[in-house]
């Protein structure tokens, strides 16, 4: 036996006999401590008023590890003992630690309280950082966080699984959502049956909420840079047929989008701060059909892209209503396209391969 490492003879106390668990205990005892495996495992040898003994398991710590959790019901089955776990955990708090890559260190907890799962914490790298949070306080979720590194989310419910609130932290910035009732469901955890083996996991198959999608069912939306002064928001002024404005911090509008119930028809912005928009997007059925710019604010888009049925670029270099020249592939070929009166009459025309300078 002194070349069992320490899981090695918790395993073989385990399976072992009651006879040959006893010695095996007392050898543990002596080379590793009265630990908690100890103290659990010697249930093995005195059975005798066996939940009360795994009540004073808990009694003198309310923190306990899933491992020890799970050899407590392995022990229960072995003795032929129906345990309710739920009923044990009714009147208490106990935090279980896990460790799910079986390292032997802690990456993340469960708190249960008074038989309810109340949060559940990962931290799969062991970095100190978390991964993900699930805070349901009487068993009931109300946020869901998660972070990637990259992208970090906190997802607010009432009740769950439909948003009232969330944020996306990306690429230097903060977006905040704040949902309207009952419109956006995110069903982001699969809740076990037991509370006593399993946790609260984040279900992988979700989809992330797309920006647009988020924005369409939104009351207001936020939009907060980590550095600078600069801020964005955006207020909707019914629930149908709306326009989202984006304000800056000194109320100026940056950005007009134009709903038709939760597919958005039309969007403008102003660039350059004059209250009057210089780029205008037109959508049909939420898909982007085409956008221009008019920079100096006559009517007349100087520039313009088509996106359906194909893509084509447009100029009018005079600036009088009439594109001038355009551009776009068909057949593997680049066709430009001039109108030499520039009135918006095309009757030059030039065929190069598609990729050519």
């Amino acid at each position: 036996a002194s070349y069992y490492t320490k899981d090695a003879l918790q395993e073989i106390i385990l399976l072992s006999s009651d006879e040959g668990a006893s010695w095996m205990l007392e050898y543990y005892k002596n080379r590793w401590g009265e630990d908690r495996f100890f103290l659990i495992n010697s249930i093995l040898v005195d059975d005798s008023n066996l939940e009360k003994r795994i009540e004073s398991i808990f009694d003198m710590d309310e923190t306990i590890s899933r491992a020890d959790l799970l050899r407590i019901g392995y022990i229960l089955d072995k003795k032929g003992i129906e345990y309710d776990a739920k009923g044990f955990f009714k009147d208490r708090k106990v935090i279980i630690t896990e460790d799910i890559n079986n390292d032997g260190i802690v990456d993340g907890r469960t708190v249960l309280d008074s038989g309810s799962i109340t949060d559940t914490i990962l931290d799969a790298d062991q970095d100190g950082l978390i991964d993900y949070e699930i805070v349901s306080p009487g068993g009931n979720i109300e946020e869901v966080l998660k972070d990637d590194g990259d992208k970090r989310v906190d997802a607010k419910f009432n009740p769950y699984p439909y948003l009232s609130e969330y944020t996306v932290i990306i690429e230097g910035k903060k977006r905040v959502y704040h949902l309207l009732p009952y419109k956006a469901l995110y069903p982001v955890v699969e809740i076990p049956e037991s509370q006593f083996k399993d946790r609260i996991s984040l279900n992988i198959e979700i989809k992330e909420l797309s920006p647009l999608f988020l924005e369409s069912v939104s009351s207001r939306v936020e939009e907060i840079p980590l550095q600078g002064k600069e801020r964005l928001t955006a207020e909707r002024t019914s629930l149908l047929d709306t326009t989202l404005e984006y304000t800056l911090k000194d109320g100026r509008v940056y950005r007009k989008r134009e709903y038709k119930g939760r597919e958005v028809v039309k969007e403008e912005r102003d660039l350059d701060g004059d209250g009057v928009p210089d780029i205008y997007y037109s959508f049909k059925d939420g898909i982007l059909q085409s956008a221009s710019v008019d920079r100096n604010h006559n009517g007349f888009p100087e520039y313009m892209e088509k996106y359906s049925p194909e893509t084509v670029t447009e100029w009018d270099f005079d600036d009088n209503g009439s594109f001038d020249y355009r551009e776009y592939t068909a057949g593997g070929k680049l066709i430009r396209e001039y109108s030499t009166n520039m009135d918006g009459n095309f009757d030059l025309r030039i065929e190069e391969s598609a990729g050519t300078e």
